[in-house]
């Protein structure tokens, strides 16, 4: 009996849906999105509803320009692709065959990647997901180990990005439940801190992270591993760092200030344990041994400590040296502390050898992604 014909035009409606609601849900939980909600939060539980309001408002302004660009993109595309052809070349018993779009179309809309060749039907190239411009499977292995790669890089700025939303919703928290008046930093310098702790650093994940097969539950094993550790504790130093301070200065902006440092240390060394140049910092995440995170986080310090002299600083970003070297000396031993404490649950969490159960979930017995 002969096959249905394929509704092509069916096809293509329902792809479009697929990706606006595709592009919808990408563009809304971004990470910088997600970092306003939580500004817009914590303006909100201080009592300024205005700012929250006037943070969230920036969310559907990012969200429209996004899909804006989306869409002009899409349409383009689909100009491109209007001739469409009533057959595919497809590769059966090594040999290259002509076969109707009913043998095509559907296992294409089936498959987790879509893979054609460049000397595919308009069709089977519409509905893929990666085209092979050399009509060879000899760069899948790369192709698959770049995708990894950002895989994981995606998953460790989430992680970065999520434990310092954790450890601000904590503060929050606690400041609401006991009644507190003065926070451990002001708004402006909760976007210094996840500038400079979170999205410099996040810029380069993408192209040092490991390769690797990376499951929903290895997803959710790793990030419930590193964020509730590091968002407790991280909550717990900048309210050490704070009453400390509070106790020895009358000023609150001088404390703020110092709890600025104090968590913005943290950060950094969060990425170092995101991406261990050492066994020493190995907890959170497995060996990777790749000094170039050392030399990243001394940049952008370095980068910070210069804008922090500045004159304008102060008065934009709320940012400063220092007036004593004891605070310092106390932020660090602090600091320190904090490390040895994190890294100490972290490494008492690996119950059942998380580590070992992550690297292994990794590993491809086709493909050598070292």
């Amino acid at each position: 009996a002969r096959k249905p014909a394929i509704d092509l035009e069916a096809i293509k409606q329902a792809d479009k849906r697929q990706f606006r609601r595709k592009a919808v849900h990408q563009n809304l939980f971004t990470t910088f999105n997600l970092d306003l909600f939580g500004m817009a939060f914590i303006l909100f539980m201080l009592g300024s509803p205005d700012g929250a309001l006037g943070t969230l408002l920036v969310v559907p302004i990012n969200l429209g320009l996004n899909l804006f660009q989306q869409n002009v993109t899409k349409n383009e595309l689909d100009k491109r692709l209007e001739n469409l052809q009533p057959k595919a070349t497809a590769t059966r018993e090594r040999r290259i065959k002509s076969v109707e779009l009913a043998d095509i179309v559907p296992g294409l809309r089936q498959a987790n990647v879509r893979i054609t060749m460049q000397t595919g039907s308009q069709a089977a190239l519409m509905l893929t997901d990666m085209v092979l411009l050399d009509d060879s499977l000899a760069g899948l292995p790369r192709v698959l180990r770049t995708g990894q790669r950002l895989v994981q890089g995606v998953l460790n700025t989430f992680k970065l990005y999520l434990s310092n939303v954790f450890a601000q919703l904590i503060l929050v928290s606690t400041f609401l439940l006991f009644g507190l008046d003065d926070f451990p930093y002001h708004p402006t310098q909760a976007g210094v801190i996840s500038a400079f702790g979170i999205a410099f650093p996040s810029m380069f994940l993408v192209f040092w992270s490991s390769t690797g097969r990376m499951t929903k539950d290895i997803m959710r094993r790793s990030l419930g591993h590193y964020i509730i550790p590091a968002g407790i504790l991280t909550s717990i130093l900048g309210l050490a760092v704070f009453y400390l301070f509070r106790a020895l200065y009358v000023d609150i902006e001088s404390v703020q200030l110092v709890v600025v440092w104090a968590l913005l240390f943290a950060a950094w060394l969060r990425v170092l344990f995101l991406l261990p140049p050492t066994k020493f910092w190995v907890g959170g995440e497995p060996l990777r041994g790749d000094k170039r995170i050392v030399w990243l986080v001394l940049i952008i310090a370095l980068i910070f400590a210069v804008i922090a002299a500045l004159p304008l600083a102060l008065d934009l970003l709320r940012i400063a040296w220092l007036t004593s070297i004891l605070d310092y000396v106390l932020i660090v031993l602090a600091v320190v502390i904090w490390v040895f404490i994190l890294r100490a649950v972290w490494r008492a969490s690996l119950t059942g050898s998380l580590v070992d159960y992550v690297m292994k979930d990794r590993s491809d017995p086709d493909i050598n992604l070292k």
